[in-house]
């Protein structure tokens, strides 16, 4: 994940918070790649851990999952903060292909979070970069 250390690297970018106010940023960042990543492939392997089983898988389970980040991005307009950063592309990204491919339900919380995701301008250039790029194909 080459992601958090441009980030971090290219502050001029604007996508990684202040260096002392990264706390949230890192803690949603690797709950994506960790436990958000585990429970949906689990899930849509068909295991489901049971209740012994809970206390040494780290995410718990899927439900403990979606229910945590529900809580993420129902409490903020972006996820780490009240700026939009490189964990709300990552972070982000795997909620709107999970909406998009019915691995995340469809919450009201996650509905509006990928809303605001996808109104920003730099998200538009980039879909309009992709379908040129698709229909060059």
């Amino acid at each position: 994940m080459t992601l958090p250390p441009f980030s971090c690297a290219c502050p001029e970018k604007g996508l990684a918070p202040a260096v002392g106010d990264r706390a949230d940023y890192y803690r949603w960042l690797f709950f994506a790649a960790g436990p958000v990543e585990q429970a949906i492939t689990n899930c849509q392997l068909g295991w489901t851990p049971t209740a012994e089983q809970k206390k040494g898988v780290g995410y718990g389970c899927y439900d403990d999952v979606i229910n945590t980040l529900e809580q993420a991005v129902k409490e903020k307009r972006f996820i780490a903060s009240h700026a939009f950063s490189a964990v709300d592309i990552y972070t982000g990204g795997q909620i709107d292909w999970g909406l998009r491919f019915g691995t995340v339900p469809q919450r009201p919380a996650f509905v509006d979070y990928i809303t605001r995701l996808r109104e920003r301008p730099a998200y538009k250039k980039a879909q309009e970069i992709d379908s040129a790029l698709v229909a060059a194909m």
